[in-house]
């Protein structure tokens, strides 16, 4: 999603955080709106449920219709203190580089922990109750701005995955 295009919410969640980012450019300060896409935090509890899981041989369950572009929460706190020390207004968008499904994740936890890739057994989103419609086909954000003005690179995907687990 670009920057100057209008958001397009698909779930109370969305609606409630377009919502709020209007109201702030409703100020009659200036302001910045730091957008992120997913932020892990370190030892985050589902993929470490997997780590878990996969190394006692247990199958793991991610959505194959489900996308992140995470970036670790090391990371969002980075972006944030650098807009809180200079001078940056209006709209920031952080995502990482680009848009993988859970299911890649847990692959890629699989590899990584030595875990049979057999273990990964896929789920619809719908089965976890996803009203159709509410599932984006892209998570990544245009981070043209981020690199540009910031001089910050989007993290990859797995090394985010890597660190958010310590792997």
């Amino acid at each position: 999603a670009r920057e100057n295009e209008p958001c397009r919410p698909r779930s109370v969640y969305g609606r409630t955080k377009a919502e709020a980012e209007e109201a702030l450019r409703q100020l009659p300060i200036p302001v910045t709106v730091v957008r992120f896409g997913k932020i892990l935090e370190p030892g985050n509890a589902l993929l470490k449920g997997w780590v878990t899981g996969l190394c006692r041989g247990e199958k793991v369950r991610p959505f194959r219709d489900l996308k992140l572009a995470p970036v670790p929460l090391r990371f969002a706190v980075e972006v944030l203190a650098y807009v809180a020390e200079h001078t940056t207004h209006g709209l920031v968008q952080v995502t990482a580089d680009r848009d993988v499904n859970y299911e890649e994740v847990a692959r890629h936890i699989a590899g990584k922990v030595g875990a049979p890739s057999a273990l990964v057994q896929t789920a619809h989103s719908s089965e976890a109750g996803f009203p159709q419609g509410c599932v984006p086909l892209h998570t990544t954000l245009d981070t043209s701005r981020l690199r540009r003005e910031l001089v910050l690179t989007p993290p990859d995907v797995w090394a985010t995955i890597d660190e958010v687990l310590g792997l």
